[in-house]
């Protein structure tokens, strides 16, 4: 994908429409976008976990190392409700509640709006 971004020349229009953007619709898409990225990683967790238990019935030893399945059925709760459905649902909020008002942005702070995207991103990783 990057390399698909890097021959097509769309690296300007990325960092000057999307990524630095502090428009409200183009956060809130980003922020759905987010959570969307996290819902496969979130998924994939559940997906580990669950063929860990297929595997280790009987009193087989399964797969994967019992700290491991632990750390990821933590890891898969904390991603789908602060990564997913919060994400989401903040995602929502930046799109919708501005034009419900008929309000042209985000209450005279646009630009915080703007680092709370990029913080939870950040949080993401």
């Amino acid at each position: 994908m990057l390399g698909w971004i890097t021959v097509k020349g769309y690296w300007p229009y990325l960092w000057r429409d999307w990524i630095t953007s502090v428009d409200h619709k183009r956060i809130g898409v980003m922020y759905c976008g987010l959570a969307m990225l996290m819902l496969i990683r979130g998924f994939s967790d559940a997906i580990m976990m669950r063929s860990q238990q297929s595997i280790a019935t009987g009193g087989a030893g399964g797969y994967l190392h019992p700290s491991i399945t632990t750390r990821s059925s933590g890891a898969h709760g904390t991603i789908m409700i602060f990564f997913v459905a919060m994400t989401f649902m903040v995602g929502l909020m930046n799109f919708v509640v501005p034009l419900q008002l008929g309000i042209r942005d985000v209450a005279s702070v646009p630009t915080l709006n703007s680092v709370s995207l990029w913080l939870t991103a950040s949080a993401c990783c």
